[in-house]
Formats: C-alpha cells, structure tokens, sequence
C-alpha cells in the first residue's frame, strides 16, 4: 500500500504503553470473534479483566481468566476447591438444556407418535397413509389428468421390460476389507426389471415389478485394470456373470486371476494387475416382485410384496416409484420441435440404478430435437441438477449428478424406449449399505447410464418363491464401511 507508514514515521512521539495499546486495539477489531484470541490477551495484559474490557462485559470477574477443574481432578483430589459461581453458572445451562429437551419432546408427541416402517412379508399389503404415518414420505405426482392418455403411458396387459446400466471410473481412496488406499475405481451395475399392466382404468392402475437380475461391480487396482462398455454389452451378460461368480446374495471379494477368468469372457477388456480386488454384489433386489397400486395425481397407494420379503429401505424405495414418470417428460407429444421444458427429476426413476434405491430429486431441462423417424422423437437434456436420496434410518446417502445426454421417445405408445446419461457424480454422504457411497471420490468422476425399455405381452404367473432376508449377509454389508 503506498499510504502505509510506519508507526514510528506516523506517531514518532508514541510512548511504548501507546503502543501496545494501540495494538490490543487492533486485535480487538481484527480478530473479533477468532478461536478465543482476547481471552489469551486478557490474560497476558497482566491487568484487571475488569480494567482489561472496560466496561464491555460488566459481569466478568478476575477468577474468569481460570478454566474450571476437570471433574475426574475433582473426584481424585477432595481438597481442590471450584468457583460456585462457576457451578451455578453450569448448573443453569443444564437446567434449560432439560427444559427445552422435555419441551421438544412434548411437542413431538402432541404431533402424534411415528412408527418405523417394517418389513413386508409376502401377501402383506402396506397403504399410503401406513407409510406416511412411518415417516417415508411417498412422492406425489403430477397429475397426468387425462384418462386417455394414462392408459397410452402404461398400457394394460403388457410388459414393460427395461435394462438399466451404470459405469464409473476415477481415482478414490475406498476402503476394502480393513484396506484403505487411493486407487483406480471402475464400478459398473445391471438390473433387468419388468413392470406387467395388470389393470388401468384411466385413473387406477395395478402394476407387478419383476426385478429379475440386479447386480453390481466395483474394481479396485493399482493401475487402470478395468474397462467396460455397458451399452455394447448384450442385455443380461454382466448380471449373469456377476451371479455365477457370487451365487446368492451378499457380497464377494475376487483377487485378481478370478476377475479375469470370470469377466474377460463377457468381453470386459482387463490388463493384468495381480493386486487388483473385484467386489461383486448380486442386490437384495434380485428375483423379487412387487405389486404396487398408483392413482394418477395420488402416487403408490399400496404395496404388496409376491412370494419374497420387502425390507424397510426397499419398501421406501418403492413407495415412490413412478410408473408414469414416462409421461412427465413428454407430457404432450405434439410439442414443437425446439421446444424446452422442466421436468421433475422424480420421472427418471425408473432410469437410476436401482441397487442404489434411491429416490431423485431436483430437476432437468428437455428439448426436443428432430424425429428419428415417424415414430421416435429425440430429447435432448440441456440442463439439470439430480440428487439421489438413498439414506435411511441407520445412515445418509446423498449422490448429485449433473446429467446430459438423449432420449428416445416413442410417440406412437408413449414411453422412453432408450436413454443415455451422463456427467459428473458427486457423493456427499456415506454408506454402510451400498459398495459405491462408501468409496471416498479424490476427484468428481463421470457417471455414466444406459436405459432400454421394449413393450411386451404380460408376464406369465410363475409360483411364489420365497427370498429370505439373511441378516448375516445384510450385515457383511458393514464390513466395507470407511470410517
């Protein structure tokens, strides 16, 4: 600064006190409020607190410059004596911390008492106003209002079956198996899911999820050991081998020759790294079915598991499933080409990787593009902020991703038939359940996913098969934890 003087220059005649005090002054007005910076002045001015603060804290005493004694000292030495002043002061502090505990308390229980979500066993039916009164908050849609065009977006009497893929790769630090380093991650997953019509009346509509295969991967090597290509990979392939190397549920640790021996025939491309370790899930979700009831405007009204067991995060999970989703983001088919609308982020359900189960939240901006032919419009997405709630009552799990990307919408029988996403993830919370949120990102990867629907004839009645919930194997889950 050119007008910066010395203090000897600007005030030759200061006295060494003037000085000092002057300094004192300053760090009053530049460290107001900074780790404690004017209790150490006090102390060390060696005058009076009362001289020291003149006046600006009028109920110091000169014993405030003491920490008090710790407890444990207190109980060891019976001589040692504490400031009663200081005990009144703590006991008062204590006395309203009760007070508003007891208030918050009563408060909540006026609200009326909030029970947990539990399990579904198989047959069971769970309304909306059960889930709401658990506590899982069930989205509510927008309206499509038009009882035509609800029955085009989910035609009774078909099946819709979908593939969903997710890949990722970045440097993270993870932690597996006790083992915690930064390393190469390459995660990649696959859920085969079918969703039968049975009944639509324009207004209600029944419809039975069929989450046939629901797998996942993640890599952790040295090197960049791994690289998939999941929308070249033929539909089923990556989930069948992922069950075949860990048959059931739960997790399974692979060390290197196991990965290439059980990948490589898919035509995973893999360089050899003899430290490389592959985690492989086969998701709760896998195998089971659910039967849900959803009214437009209303959202999911019932859930029924079909011959398995729903736990509490899956029931949550599907209590906000969007079965119309596809309409909201096309809500009109005669919209304009060049055209840009929001849509709610929540109607992208049914293209997040379900062994997330997670429910999206925020939003995108769509615009449509030129027709691939007279039946497909493309879309484009031009904007968007999507978070991923996964978190449950044990632990929080919040993923943001920016997505871009296209989509294919099929005009002539109202749904998303192909979808590609992708940009940048970001995990902002972690979790003991999931093998991707407890990895701790060094930078923001790219997230990338693939979605395919084709239409067709209902699903066959197949018997009940009871999937059991092993809470062993759902408990391994926290071996993978990062602290």
């Amino acid at each position: 600064d050119a007008d910066f003087q010395l203090l000897s220059v600007a005030h030759p005649q200061a006295s060494q006190a003037q000085v000092l005090d002057y300094v004192q002054q300053e760090r009053l007005r530049e460290l107001f409020s900074e780790q404690g910076h004017r209790w150490f002045d006090a102390k060390r001015s060696g005058v009076p607190l009362t001289t020291f603060f003149q006046g600006r804290k009028p109920d110091i005493t000169q014993t405030d410059q003491f920490l008090p004694i710790p407890e444990n000292d207190l109980q060891t030495n019976n001589k040692l004596t504490i400031d009663k002043l200081f005990l009144y002061a703590m006991g008062a502090i204590i006395i309203v911390l009760l007070l508003v505990l007891v208030f918050q308390k009563g408060k909540s229980g006026q609200s009326g008492k909030q029970s947990e979500i539990r399990p579904l066993n198989d047959g069971e039916t769970m309304t909306r106003e059960e889930l709401v009164s658990a506590g899982a908050e069930p989205t509510e849609p927008k309206p499509v209002g038009d009882a035509n065009r609800f029955k085009e977006v989910a035609q009774a009497g078909k099946t819709y079956q979908t593939r969903v893929t997710a890949e990722m790769k970045s440097r993270a630090e993870d932690k597996a198996w006790g083992i915690k380093a930064v390393v190469n991650i390459t995660y990649a997953s696959e859920a085969l899911i079918n969703r039968t019509i049975e009944q639509n009346d324009g207004k209600r509509s029944v419809i039975l999820y069929h989450f046939e295969k629901v797998a996942t991967l993640k890599a952790l090597s040295e090197v960049e050991s791994v690289r998939f290509n999941m929308s070249q990979m033929a539909r089923g392939v990556l989930a069948d081998a992922i069950e075949t190397a860990c048959p059931g549920a739960g997790i399974t640790l692979l060390e290197g020759m196991a990965v290439v021996e059980s990948l490589a025939p898919i035509g995973v491309q893999i360089i050899a790294d003899e430290n490389m370790k592959v985690l492989m899930k086969v998701d709760d979700l896998s195998g089971k079915r659910v039967r849900i009831t959803y009214i437009d405007g209303t959202g999911v009204t019932e859930i029924s598991p079909v011959g398995c067991i729903l736990t509490p995060e899956q029931v949550k999970y599907v209590s906000n499933f969007a079965p119309l989703g596809d309409f909201n983001i096309m809500p009109d088919t005669k919209i304009p080409e060049g055209s840009t609308w929001k849509v709610d982020a929540a109607s992208l359900q049914a293209m997040i990787d379900p062994s997330m189960e997670g429910t999206p939240s925020g939003s995108i901006t769509l615009q449509r593009g030129k027709n691939i032919n007279d039946t497909i419009s493309r879309l484009e997405i031009k904007s968007g902020d999507v978070s991923i709630d996964a978190s449950d009552a044990k632990s929080g799990r919040m993923a943001r991703f920016a997505p871009t990307g296209q989509l294919e919408y099929n005009i002539a029988d109202g749904y998303v038939q192909k979808a590609m996403l992708s940009g940048s993830l970001r995990i902002e919370r972690f979790s003991k359940d999931h093998i991707l949120f407890e990895t701790r990102f060094k930078t923001q990867p790219e997230f990338k996913m693939t979605y395919d629907c084709t239409i067709a004839p209902a699903e066959l009645d197949l018997p009940n098969v009871n999937v059991p919930t092993d809470p062993l194997i759902r408990d391994a889950k926290d071996m993978l934890m990062v602290p």
